[in-house]
């Protein structure tokens, strides 16, 4: 790629960031709270956030995770059924 080019892309790049209003602050709290959910329900060692706009001015979020293995739990219709037994 040229550097005229690398730059005209890096320089869209900050424009977008800068018209989405998010940082690296945002982006960093948003990954927390899907690890935590996620983690809630799997064994998710590696989790990938990405916000973007696209041309309509819509946020596309991409939420990329591979979980090891899904974590066994009780659910209270579980233990209420359990109950009336």
């Amino acid at each position: 790629m040229k550097p005229a080019k690398m730059m005209a892309e890096r320089m869209k790049n900050m424009l977008v960031k800068d018209k989405m209003g998010v940082g690296e602050g945002f982006l960093s709290a948003l990954k927390g709270d899907v690890e935590r959910l996620l983690g809630d329900y799997f064994s998710v060692p590696n989790t990938d956030v990405k916000v973007e706009l696209d041309d309509d001015g819509k946020y596309k979020i991409k939420i990329t995770a591979v979980a090891d293995s899904v974590k066994t739990f009780s659910s209270t219709l579980d233990v209420f059924r359990t109950r009336n037994i």
